[in-house]
């Protein structure tokens, strides 16, 4: 047996086929790394500037309400080798009291192909170089040694059947492997002196599995190249039946099956879905209304100095000057008024996740219509490992979520919207404290016609723009939330990645016994004159 595998690998090793596409696998390896880990950069250093600029944006915040961390998901420091669908479903979730995490900000929800169609990557390249190669590898494997008379000849020495099948097997495998571990090489050097990213432990294992993966893929088309060539007596047969599959079965069928999956009734659950959050907007904004302006009259127009009543229902409720019997009050009803915010959000995330789970259910079903295809269990397992897939996207979301849940007992602790902090901003012994309690002096009508005789003249223009910019940069309005927890995401472990990618490796397995045992039962009565 060994004597035959050793044989099989050297045949292979020295045919113009090996050195072919041991030159292609390392060209076509280099260049495809090449060009996604600048890809990649570009991603991250377009990221890092929306991190920055996110950071920047907090320096305005003076008041609770208005404290609305962002949350970016990195991308995964292997997403080269699988880029996976995770790109179309965003990575930034701006996190507060007024929804629930379900899906991100900064992607179009709402297009009916999200998630079903992923672009140029590693992996693509992976599905169809290699499978063509394995099948290249094999299509000759039996019915070309029957052609040449050397099958008939290797039989008469009394060697068994499934001997010379499994040698012939072993011994392509061994030279397949050979080409994409030098592939791989290849691209690890181009990826780790063009990327910034830093490697771990885990990112090291884990393409070490992508690595196997790719073998084991390989080597599942060399048994289909295997099954091929005992189904026919001419390797031109075989090869042009070896090319009618693969053009089937790897372009062919996971395009058509993402096509179909694509209309399975996403713009009826869209507009459904933009008709329920519609119609519990108007609600929540009528309740919140509603207490608003029945309390107002206590304290008459004194709300005029809150800004606009539309961030009511986001609770970035702000005061200028309105001095302290408007605070009073609207410490009163501010509480009235979040409870039916927080309920908003509780109803909004039922509606969003009731579509987030019809959404993931055709996903699925679309992905287990994909696996007909090896290429595509190929393509879901890489992703997996690579943290590319939607299931790594879920698990940011829980992960958001968590983090939501700490962000509000960290504002809860700091008084949270019971809190005169939640809206008004205002520090005490400025400069314009004169004025505050100047106008808290005046009626509600001295007010307005104050307000009218300021906005009439170039001097009260000039003096209420003064007031604003004042208040704009004095420093001591600004929080202090050093101790507001970061937002720190746990990855998937293997072991998570193993048991969300156990399916598709079963699959690998079983496609490949599937193909070696047709192969073997046809070459035990194949005829080799």
């Amino acid at each position: 047996m060994w004597t035959l595998i050793k044989k099989e690998s050297l045949e292979n090793i020295l045919t113009l086929r090996f050195v072919v596409g041991f030159l292609a696998c390392n060209l076509l390896f280099g260049i495809s790394t090449y060009v996604l880990v600048q890809d990649f950069n570009i991603e991250i250093e377009a990221l890092n500037a929306r991190i920055a600029e996110s950071r920047e944006a907090t320096e305005d915040w003076t008041v609770l309400s208005q404290v609305r961390p962002e949350i970016f998901r990195m991308p995964s420091s292997i997403k080269v080798f699988g880029a996976g669908g995770a790109a179309p479903w965003g990575r930034m979730f701006e996190i507060g009291h007024t929804s629930i995490p379900v899906f991100a900000r900064d992607t179009e929800i709402w297009n009916d192909l999200l998630g079903f169609y992923s672009g140029f990557d590693f992996s693509m390249v992976i599905q169809i170089f290699v499978s063509l190669l394995g099948l290249l590898f094999a299509f000759d494997a039996i019915s070309g040694e029957k052609e040449r008379g050397s099958l008939r000849l290797l039989l008469t020495s009394g060697v068994k059947r499934a001997t010379v099948l499994g040698a012939k097997f072993i011994g392509s495998v061994i030279a397949l492997a050979t080409i994409i571990i030098s592939g791989y090489v290849v691209a690890l050097l181009v990826f780790l002196t063009s990327n910034p990213a830093q490697l771990g432990a885990d990112d090291w294992f884990r393409l070490l599995i992508i690595l196997l993966l790719t073998v084991v893929y390989g080597a599942l088309f060399i048994a289909i190249g295997f099954m091929i060539s005992s189904l026919t007596h001419r390797s031109a047969t075989s090869l042009v039946a070896g090319m009618v599959v693969w053009v089937l079965w790897i372009l062919i069928l996971p395009g058509v099956v993402g096509l179909l999956s694509s209309k399975q009734g996403f713009e009826e659950d869209l507009r459904e879905l933009n008709a329920n959050l519609e119609q519990l907007s108007g609600d929540a904004t009528a309740e919140q209304l509603k207490i608003f302006r029945k309390e107002i009259g206590e304290f008459g127009g004194d709300y005029m100095y809150v800004g606009n009543r539309t961030p009511l229902r986001q609770g970035k409720l702000r005061c200028r000057v309105i001095g302290k019997n408007a605070i009073r009050k609207l410490s009163e009803i501010i509480p009235s008024m979040m409870s039916i915010i927080l309920e908003y959000a509780n109803q909004r995330y039922a509606l969003e996740n009731e579509y987030m789970s019809r959404r993931l259910e055709k996903i699925e079903l679309k992905r287990n219509l994909e696996r007909l295809s090896p290429s595509s269990v190929f393509a879901h397992a890489v992703a997996t490992f690579a943290k590319t897939d939607f299931n790594s996207q879920i698990h940011f979301i829980s992960e958001a979520r968590r983090y939501r849940d700490e962000f509000l007992n960290y504002i809860e602790g700091r008084g949270g919207y019971t809190s005169p902090l939640w809206f008004t901003d205002e520090p005490e012994h400025t400069d314009y404290q004169d004025y505050v309690e100047f106008m808290e002096t005046l009626t509600v009508d001295e007010k307005w016609a104050h307000f009218n005789n300021l906005r009439s003249s170039d001097e009260g223009r000039e003096f209420l723009r003064n007031l604003y910019s004042g208040l704009n940069n004095d420093p001591r309005r600004r929080l202090d939330l050093s101790d507001m927890p970061d937002f720190r995401m746990r990855s998937p472990s293997i072991g998570e990645s193993l048991a969300a990618a156990q399916f598709d490796l079963f699959l690998l397995v079983v496609y490949m016994a599937m193909a070696l045992g047709i192969s073997l039962m046809r070459f035990i009565s194949y005829d080799v004159r």
